[in-house]
């Protein structure tokens, strides 16, 4: 009886894990959250990941501290990273102290101190806003001065680096 029951705790508390893989279309790729504790609550609608959180889907990878999912009739409507946030895709590369993903405006805000780099550009500010649907992204300013900073890399410097 007892098997059975964390068998079913664990059927309960995948099924917002499995929301999650289905709201994603973009690809048929399933995501795969890894973490030191899973907690869910389906009847409030939540998913939290706690320590050493890494989420894969795809050439896409997250990591961070803590992240929650908050889900809706089995759609997921914000996922929440926090703490030591790393994202990888493809040659781009974010860091921050939190990400928050709105699934409904298919946007990521990162917040703070954010910092992207694509090969060897990089751009910072307080707050990065990323529209994932456009692929394109708003920095705001941060730091002493309130200012965004970008280092931009010419196409002829990098080929000069690398003696191609």
């Amino acid at each position: 009886m007892k098997r059975f029951g964390i068998v079913l705790l664990l059927v309960f508390c995948f099924q917002g894990a499995m929301a999650l893989a289905k709201e994603v279309k973009s690809s048929p790729e399933p995501i795969v959250v890894e973490a030191k504790r899973l907690v869910a609550n389906n009847k409030a609608g939540w998913i939290r990941f706690e320590k050493d959180v890494v989420a894969v889907k795809g050439d896409m990878r997250i990591r961070c501290d803590l992240m929650r999912v908050f889900f809706n009739k089995g759609k997921v409507e914000r996922i929440e990273a926090d703490g030591n946030v790393v994202v990888h895709v493809k040659d781009r590369v974010i860091k921050s102290e939190k990400a928050t993903y709105y699934a409904d405006q298919e946007k990521v805000i990162f917040e703070g101190h954010p910092q992207a780099w694509r090969g060897a550009n990089m751009v910072k500010g307080e707050r990065i806003i990323y529209f994932v649907k456009d692929d394109r992204s708003i920095v705001e300013g941060g730091g002493k001065e309130g200012k965004v900073k970008a280092v931009i890399v010419p196409e002829e410097a990098k080929k000069g680096a690398s003696g191609k």
